[in-house]
């Protein structure tokens, strides 16, 4: 090195240093791959039972679950999905309650919709990986005067006392070397 002039030191110094960087970034890059590829563990809720599951493609399911409100209730009902959301807000979701009447379509602050959750751990560098959930309490099918569904609500619509928790999650490379 004594003979090298200072220009090539530099030079040289330099290329060790972009690829020492190169190794680095390809190290977090393939932490964060493998960190990414695959779906996010769902703790269930106490008590809920699957009721159905599905793989949506290799980067995808879906999975549905019910869980029975210890009182049947619509105020029990409510409280049981408020509870639900409660348990995945502790868990790092972020939750959004979504209040309405069902029948008219009008906002209504006293009338308990569902709960929409998400936990989102994709990168920047293109990986995806979140969990989607609608928490909703479960409805017996309205019914429509003339069964019309143009026309009023007659009879339906009420709570059965099952609080219907449905996941989806997804997953993979959607970036520099995604889909």
């Amino acid at each position: 090195m004594r003979g090298l002039s200072w220009n090539l030191r530099i030079v040289l110094g330099l290329a060790l240093l972009v690829i020492l960087a190169a190794i680095v970034f390809f190290i977090y890059y393939t932490v964060v791959r493998l960190d990414r590829d695959g779906p996010i563990d769902v703790d269930t809720y106490p008590n809920a039972s699957v009721v159905n599951e599905e793989s949506i493609g290799e980067d995808g399911d879906h999975i549905q679950y019910v869980s029975n409100a210890p009182d049947a209730s619509p105020g029990g009902v409510t409280q049981h999905a408020l509870d639900i959301e409660k348990f995945y807000r502790d868990r790092d979701y972020t939750c959004r309650t979504q209040y309405g009447d069902t029948s008219t379509g009008i906002l209504n602050e006293q009338i308990y919709i569902r709960s929409s959750c998400l936990l989102d751990r994709s990168h920047g560098l293109g990986f995806k990986q979140s969990v989607q959930m609608i928490i909703q309490p479960n409805r017996t099918p309205p019914v429509y005067r003339d069964n019309n569904p143009q026309n009023d609500i007659v009879s339906g619509n009420e709570f059965t006392g099952e609080v219907i928790i449905d996941v989806q999650r997804s997953w993979g490379n959607v970036g520099l070397t995604g889909k």
